[in-house]
């Protein structure tokens, strides 16, 4: 027990110093994050005719990830001036990290709720629900709003499908991998008549309220500090975490670092047996 202790001890003291620099670059990107979303609703247009009420989705979409909240901004109100649609200056501002579109004199987009779709972009929407995971676990239920964005503008529905696959076979990021491909492939998504929807995630099967509640700044820090760096069990664990028991120990943390101390010190003392994930994050969850 006393040379376990001494092993836990000297394995925390060399993980800390190694996630300091973690901790204060996710801060800073996180205090931009918000500070980009603070800046939109009822402040930037989204669209040529001056709308300025933005749904919560867009807003996180259009900010998520930002290191500088001012050029995220910057390069949305550029891909509006240029090309008058919502969608596509999201997923290119948030795949190029606010790397501004060049203007060009163009006239304002029509209202293109009335045009018919090609015929790659109807076969792209029969080919996804039940059909194409949207996650490394298999959920193959997507809301209609994630079908339009991905397949939206698209001229090749097998290669936007592919893309898609990719990308969560990669980072497992659905909202990522839309981005991605519809930027790729430079596709425009159809304005809709009562302002923009995002793509939301599909909910896990759940009671009651079905909608998952987005990271609060500490409970993101928290996950990124212990994805793929801190061992799920003692000695030799993955630090692969499942998104599941990695949102049940992050979710609500008060302080990321004392959350991930508590675990790994959980583990540890297990009274002469390690204890088993599960039980260390009964322990330390929401610290």
């Amino acid at each position: 027990m006393f040379i376990r202790s001494i092993a836990v001890a000297g394995f925390l003291a060399l993980l800390f110093a190694t996630l300091f620099a973690t901790r204060t670059t996710a801060l800073a990107q996180g205090a931009e994050e918000m500070r980009c979303r603070s800046m939109l609703d009822g402040q930037v247009a989204w669209d040529q005719a001056g709308n300025t009420a933005w749904q919560p989705e867009n807003i996180a979409a259009l900010c998520a990830g930002a290191t500088d909240a001012d050029a995220r901004v910057a390069c949305f109100e550029a891909g509006i001036a240029e090309h008058n649609d919502w969608s596509r200056a999201i997923a290119e501002c948030a795949a190029n990290d606010g790397a501004a579109a060049m203007p060009v004199e163009t006239a304002p987009s029509e209202d293109r709720t009335a045009e018919p779709a090609n015929s790659e972009e109807m076969r792209c929407r029969t080919m996804l629900d039940g059909q194409v995971a949207w996650s490394q676990q298999g959920d193959t239920a997507w809301q209609p709003d994630n079908i339009e964005a991905l397949c939206a503008g698209t001229t090749d529905a097998d290669a936007r499908i592919a893309c898609f696959r990719a990308g969560i076979a990669d980072h497992n990021d659905w909202s990522r991998a839309i981005a991605d491909c519809v930027a790729d492939d430079s596709a425009r998504a159809p304005q809709p008549e009562s302002g923009p929807v995002a793509p939301t995630p599909q909910p896990e099967p759940t009671t009651g309220d079905t909608s998952a509640p987005a990271d609060d700044p500490e409970t993101a820090l928290c996950k990124t500090m212990i994805q793929g760096n801190i061992p799920m069990s003692m000695p030799n664990g993955s630090t692969n975490w499942d998104d599941a028991s990695l949102d049940r120990l992050c979710r609500g943390s008060v302080n990321a670092m004392e959350t991930l101390k508590c675990f790994i010190e959980a583990l540890g003392n297990g009274g002469g047996t390690p204890r088993s994930t599960d039980q260390a994050i009964d322990i330390c969850r929401a610290r």
